[in-house]
């Protein structure tokens, strides 16, 4: 596996650079003669942070994070976790 690491081509003052993977809504679609691929489009991106002081704000359930019958659960501890039902 090739390691994508877009930090190397940046300069960044405060000394911290973090790779952030940034996925598409859109699904990439290729057509070649009969067969078909789809996938997910994705990028990596440089960013001048350091991501081990950058926490994100906690996740909230809404109606858009569950589909096909899944359900959000938010445990005791404020963590989401996904439940679907067979």
């Amino acid at each position: 596996m090739v390691t994508v690491d877009m930090c190397l081509l940046e300069t960044c003052e405060s000394g911290g650079c973090s790779n952030i993977l940034h996925v598409s809504d859109l699904p990439n679609y290729i057509n070649a003669n009969g067969t078909s691929f789809v996938g997910v489009g994705t990028s990596v991106v440089a960013e001048c942070v350091c991501a081990a002081t950058e926490f994100s704000k906690p996740v909230d359930c809404s109606p858009t994070h569950c589909l096909n019958g899944g359900r959000c659960v938010k445990d005791e501890w404020g963590d989401v976790r996904y439940v679907y039902l067979l």
